[in-house]
């Protein structure tokens, strides 16, 4: 995978970025390249420090999982955390009872960022380029 100024938020906390299901917990990297832009770094925001942002599950039963919080995530993958790391506010972030089907791309906008050195529309998609989804009626 390359991401490429991609914009990486939780949507519920308790949930990795990515879960490998049979790969091998001590070289991730054999299972999933991900591999930082050089057109610019992407954002991971509001995600705390502790929080699980890779689990791995071996194929083996007797090897153990093994997880990387965010700074971890970091050195495995060698992205900065000081370009990286921060908070973004949305326009209408999604409840976390709420379905992704229900929300619009306008909802994601970004309204404010706090990344070092960057600016709204560094990173993520432009969410007027975006389709609005179908809703459950098959409707637009």
């Amino acid at each position: 995978m390359e991401p490429e100024k991609c914009l990486f938020a939780p949507v519920e906390s308790g949930h990795p970025l990515v879960k490998i299901d049979g790969g091998d917990p001590m070289s991730p990297e054999r299972t999933v390249a991900w591999l930082p832009s050089l057109n610019g770094p992407s954002w991971y925001a509001n995600i705390p420090p502790t929080a699980t942002l890779l689990e791995v599950f071996p194929a083996d039963e007797m090897s153990e999982p093994r997880t990387l919080d965010l700074a971890g995530w970091f050195r495995q993958w060698r992205e900065r955390a000081d370009r990286s790391a921060g908070t973004v506010k949305f326009e209408r972030p999604p409840e976390s009872s709420q379905k992704l089907t229900a929300v619009h791309p306008a909802d994601l906008a970004v309204r404010a960022a706090q990344v070092s050195g960057a600016m709204p529309g560094d990173a993520g998609a432009d969410v007027k380029q975006l389709p609005t989804p179908a809703d459950s009626n098959g409707e637009r």
